[in-house]
């Protein structure tokens, strides 16, 4: 009986050496270091505007919590309402916006930018 207990330890214990050991073997490849770009859209609430560095931050609603996300915006993002092109210095808190972005992950370490590449104004105090 012991011995058979001492022969199913080993079997148990070459079975985990060989799949963990052809596991880390077969990623041996480097990390992409690449920058990544996936394009995303939200609705939300425009709580700032900073004209000058050219961001602004976006509250949105997910689930039963509030996120803020604040967006870098690029010269040729086009700022549109009603099909009329705005410029950025007429955007104002409570503004209701759709951003259209882009998620830019430079490291897997690094925090993500976001980049607007397109605003649509859906209501509020800039399309008066």
């Amino acid at each position: 009986m012991n011995r058979n207990l001492r022969l199913v330890l080993l079997a148990s214990l070459a079975v985990l050496v060989v799949c963990f050991g052809a596991r880390t073997s077969s990623s041996t490849s480097p990390p992409n270091t690449t920058a990544t770009h996936e394009s995303r859209e939200l609705s939300g609430t425009i709580r700032a505007v900073d004209a000058r560095a050219r961001t602004i931050d976006v509250i949105t609603g997910v689930g039963h919590s509030l996120r803020i996300y604040r967006m870098q915006i690029a010269p040729a993002t086009e700022v549109r309402a009603r099909q009329a092109t705005l410029p950025l210095q007429r955007l104002k808190p409570g503004t209701v916006v759709r951003v259209s972005y882009q998620l830019i992950r430079a490291l897997p370490t690094a925090p993500a930018r976001l980049d607007a590449i397109g605003i649509e104004v859906l209501s509020g105090s800039s399309d008066r």
